[in-house]
């Protein structure tokens, strides 16, 4: 099995925080991207609905979008985690902060990037937010594309198919 340097590997977590400015969600709204309206949580936002249609599954206290493709790639796409003061928070029903939206480019086929800015884009296209990528704030998410599409480049010419078999075996 290949080994990848630990620079690139460095670089293919891909975590986006997105920091809502003004009303922040609670669970109720976190469980709207699902598509579920659950009068034990009650949603603040109505806008979450309109994420139902990314394919947002509830996962305990996170959110995924799972891999419908069983043959390639891990079970899941990316994961959305509710923050609290920049912190991943289980078992608390908010207000949040924000979200963090994981990706790891080593373990999803290239087809799945496109699944993953696609929900950055609907995000921040809803809500009043700042995104804040590697540490630093961005102004959009053209940034956070290119990185991506630069480490799969790096993945291909070192022989690594992102979401093979082989990259699915490799660790970190």
């Amino acid at each position: 099995m290949k080994e990848l340097d630990k620079e690139i590997t460095d670089k293919c977590l891909i975590i986006t925080d997105i920091s809502f400015i003004g009303e922040k969600p609670v669970f109720g709204d976190l469980l709207a991207m699902t598509g579920i309206e659950d009068s034990k949580f009650p949603m603040k936002n109505e806008n979450f609905l309109k994420l139902a249609d990314l394919g947002i599954e509830q996962s305990d206290d996170f959110f995924a979008v799972p891999n419908e493709n069983y043959d390639f790639g891990d079970d899941i796409i990316l994961w959305i985690i509710p923050l609290i003061k920049k912190t991943e928070v289980w078992h608390n029903p908010g207000p949040y902060d924000g979200l963090r939206f994981t990706y790891d480019i080593l373990r999803n086929s290239r087809e799945n990037v496109n699944i993953y800015m696609n929900c950055l884009e609907k995000f921040i296209g809803l809500f009043p937010a700042n995104i804040y990528y590697r540490g630093k704030k961005q102004e959009n998410i053209e940034k956070i594309k290119e990185d991506i599409e630069n480490v799969v480049k790096e993945l291909v010419k070192n022989g690594v198919e992102p979401g093979s078999d082989e990259a699915l075996m490799m660790e970190y």
